[in-house]
């Protein structure tokens, strides 16, 4: 495939395909986005994987040093991984507000339902693959994955995903509302 028709493709893609919940959920990713930058996330987030990086080499310094055994060392390096993390996560939650773990939240769930969207528009990809296994069991075997891509286009284009401003679906939430279509379908 030649440069200029990639390009062309993904053009089209990123601007018409896209024509509909795509949008309002960039538009608000991009919000979120802004908000969270002014936030003490990202330094958080920095300081957190400081605090991890330090806490790991001390602790995987002391394990190696102390144990010759290697079952030994691999569980004081999975105990040291482990704790480490836990250290982390305390640290984050510590450090952030509530305000800005739902803001978080909500970049997190925006940011699933756009690349499921996208999933959906190229009409494969892992997410859909993986709610195969879901609609072949619960609902039919006869339904292929095309059929879930194009549901979730063609409710996409309808504006189902986001009749709301404030409700931004995540994929498995689209994934769900698409699932019930399908179903009634059958």
């Amino acid at each position: 495939m030649k440069l200029h028709t990639i390009i062309a493709t993904s053009l089209l893609l990123s601007s018409q395909a896209f024509a509909s919940c795509y949008d309002a959920y960039s538009q608000k990713l991009t919000e979120v986005k802004a908000k969270v930058a002014e936030t003490n996330a990202n330094r958080a987030a920095q300081e957190t994987a400081i605090l991890s990086s330090a806490s790991s080499s001390i602790g995987l310094t002391g394990v190696s040093t102390v144990t010759a055994n290697p079952f030994l060392l691999v569980t004081g390096v999975t105990a040291v991984s482990y704790s480490s993390a836990k250290i982390s996560e305390f640290y984050i939650d510590f450090r952030l507000s509530d305000s800005t773990k739902k803001l978080l939240s909500t970049q997190a769930t925006i940011q699933d339902g756009l690349s499921l969207l996208k999933e959906a528009q190229v009409g494969n990809g892992p997410t859909l693959q993986k709610a195969m296994v879901a609609v072949t069991n619960e609902i039919s075997t006869s339904v292929s994955l095309r059929d879930l891509a194009e549901t979730i286009k063609s409710q996409d284009a309808q504006g189902l995903y986001c009749e709301s401003e404030e409700t931004m679906l995540s994929a498995q939430g689209i994934l769900k509302v698409a699932m019930d279509e399908l179903a009634l379908r059958r």
